[in-house]
């Protein structure tokens, strides 16, 4: 199928050929990743991955670009997007971007949409190579919480979430995490409480507490008071800079364990 200058490729990966991109060009690997209602039927299903590649390959085309396009297992597409050598090259690429997300928002179904990047490359089969790596970044930059909106995430962009992400299955990393937070979840449960959240955005805020009250619509005694329950249920000390970074871990790995991808 050719649509605006793209060709779209159905099946596992691109193929490493010129297929209707533009000459004298350097490219991109890139992955948009989306989060969608789950269907139970199949056809729905297809006809929302079709929706997803068409929405894909019109923000290109409005954005004046060539790609090589595929579909991927879960609605993830990789491209491979061939970008002017003339000019910035991620100016040309925040704008075929930002078209893209406009156009994958549309598509019923879908919750959110991110897209991951690799390095330019003056080669298609370096370009190849990269793709693997801008799904990892998608995948991960799908689940941050952030109001901040990037036309697409690169790997520092994801940094400690994106390490994370690697490791979360192992048992060690899982163990870490369960036991900084298991007495604070649990306390959460037992009194029906919400301080596993006032812990997550004073981690967030770097421990702003005045931010912090504001946030929670709470006065600064009364946060004061949820912090120090916190501490004593955690026998931590808030105060402290590595305590801080290994709750923080702690929380993200949950996050990531929990939804990985869906955030």
């Amino acid at each position: 199928m050719d649509h605006a200058g793209v060709a779209v490729v159905v099946g596992p990966a691109p193929r490493v050929a010129a297929l209707g991109l533009a000459r004298r060009a350097v490219y991109v690997p890139l992955a948009v990743e989306v989060a969608a209602a789950a269907e139970s039927d199949p056809l729905a299903g297809q006809r929302r991955t079709a929706g997803i590649v068409d929405a894909v390959t019109h923000g290109l085309g409005l954005a004046k670009v060539t790609a090589l396009v595929a579909t991927e297992p879960g609605d993830r597409v990789s491209l491979i997007v061939a970008l002017p050598r003339a000019g910035d090259p991620d100016e040309a690429l925040a704008a075929a971007c930002a078209a893209m997300l406009g156009e994958v928002r549309r598509v019923d179904g879908v919750r959110g949409v991110v897209i991951g990047a690799g390095t330019i490359s003056e080669t298609l089969l370096d370009t190849a190579y990269g793709l693997p790596h801008a799904a990892h970044v998608a995948e991960v930059a799908l689940s941050l919480r952030t109001s901040a909106s990037r036309p697409f995430y690169r790997s520092g962009d994801v940094r400690l979430r994106g390490l994370l992400s690697l490791i979360r299955a192992e048992p060690g990393v899982q163990r870490f995490a369960e036991t900084e937070l298991s007495a604070l979840l649990r306390y959460d449960i037992r009194h029906d409480a919400d301080l596993t959240r006032t812990l997550r955005q004073f981690l967030d805020l770097a421990g702003n507490k005045t931010e912090l009250a504001r946030r929670l619509g709470i006065s600064r005694p009364t946060l004061y008071e949820r912090l120090a329950r916190i501490a004593r249920i955690l026998e931590v000390d808030l105060d402290d800079g590595e305590s801080r970074t290994s709750l923080h871990t702690a929380l993200l790995i949950r996050d990531l364990t929990a939804s990985p991808g869906q955030g």
